[in-house]
């Protein structure tokens, strides 16, 4: 799908926020294999689009989120915008807010999310507390996880790579 059929699509369509968020997520890997920074801005725009027009309780609110934080990142990476990686670290706290809590998997992912974000942002300020907080956020997330599962290993990598920074 292409940004002539988005805008083909009436904006009052039942569909039409989850077509907003699949385009986004297929520029989003456009620019992951080919690095054009315009797919990347066009996959963020999608996924600011697609969030203004659900609902604040959608069931798919956390995800476009979650979707919306990962093109911030990259940008953030791609950019070096501490204005981008500060609004991935929002919209993923926004994400954990509007997760429900039988939603254990997902909420854990947001977590672990949120503190590779705050460690990318210590990197970035040399701040001690964004350190700390990654560390207690992968806890939780481990504790969301009470069993090994594929779902926390991430969260037990961050909890590694925090710790590491922290005796640094």
């Amino acid at each position: 799908m292409n940004h002539r059929a988005v805008e083909a699509i009436s904006g009052d369509h039942p569909e039409f926020a989850g077509i907003l968020d699949n385009l986004g997520f297929n520029l989003l890997n456009k620019y992951k294999a080919t690095g054009q920074i315009d797919d990347l801005a066009s996959a963020i725009e999608m996924f600011d689009r697609a969030i203004e027009m659900i609902p604040d309780r959608h069931p798919n609110l956390p995800g476009y989120f979650s979707n919306l934080a990962a093109c911030l990142r990259h940008s953030f990476e791609a950019t070096g915008s501490m204005e981008d990686l500060e609004r991935a670290i929002y919209v993923t706290r926004k994400a954990f807010e509007t997760t429900p809590d039988a939603d254990y998997i997902a909420l854990a992912r947001y977590l672990t999310q949120l503190g590779l974000y705050l460690g990318y942002r210590s990197e970035q300020t040399d701040s001690r507390d964004d350190v700390d907080t990654a560390i207690e956020l992968a806890e939780r997330a481990l504790e969301k996880c009470p069993t090994i599962t594929k779902a926390s290993l991430p969260c037990m990598a961050t909890l590694e790579s925090g710790s590491a920074a922290s005796l640094t």
